[in-house]
C-alpha cells in the first residue's frame, strides 16, 4: 500500500504549516488521526474501500439492513477497486475491516495523546512519527 506520508505530505511538519494543517501538538495529532481514519482501506484481494464518515455510515447501515431482513443479498456495492456483489458475510467482514481500522486510529490518538501529555515540552514532538508507531503498533499486535 501506499505510507501514510506519501498520501498526506501534510504529515511533515513544514508541509503541514503551508497547507494550513494545525501545528499545536494535540490537534495536529486529532488531524493526522481524522486523515488516517478517514483515508480509505486496502481489504485482501486488493479490493479498497472508502472510509469517510459518510461511508462508515453507510457501511453500518447496510449491515443493520441485511440483519433486520429489510434487504436481501447480495448487496451491490460500489468499492474504490470497483462494483462488487456482496454476501451479507462478505459486507459484515467489510463492516469489522473497518470498525478495526477506525479503532486503531483512535487507540493510536489516544496512545500519543498520553505521550505528549508526559512532555516537559511540546515543542520540536514529531507527532506524525509517535501517531505512524502508534498505529503501526495497534495494526501489528
Amino acid at each position: 500500500g501506499v505510507e501514510f506520508a506519501d498520501r498526506f505530505p501534510e504529515a511533515d511538519p513544514e508541509a503541514a504549516r503551508r497547507s494550513g494543517a494545525p501545528t499545536e501538538p494535540f490537534a495536529r495529532l486529532a488531524w493526522l488521526r481524522w486523515r488516517h481514519e478517514t483515508a480509505g482501506l486496502d481489504l485482501p484481494g486488493g479490493q479498497r474501500i472508502r472510509t469517510t464518515r459518510e461511508s462508515q455510515a453507510q457501511i453500518t447501515a447496510v449491515v443493520n439492513a441485511l440483519q433486520m431482513g429489510l434487504i436481501a443479498e447480495p448487496v451491490t456495492y460500489k468499492l474504490d477497486s470497483g462494483w462488487a456483489d456482496l454476501t451479507a458475510a462478505q459486507v459484515t467482514a467489510i463492516a469489522q475491516a473497518v470498525g478495526g481500522h477506525v479503532k486503531a486510529c483512535f487507540r493510536a490518538e489516544r496512545a500519543v495523546a498520553t505521550q505528549l501529555a508526559a512532555m516537559d515540552a511540546l515543542e520540536g514532538a514529531d507527532v506524525a512519527g509517535l501517531f505512524l508507531a502508534a498505529h503501526a503498533a495497534e495494526t501489528t499486535g
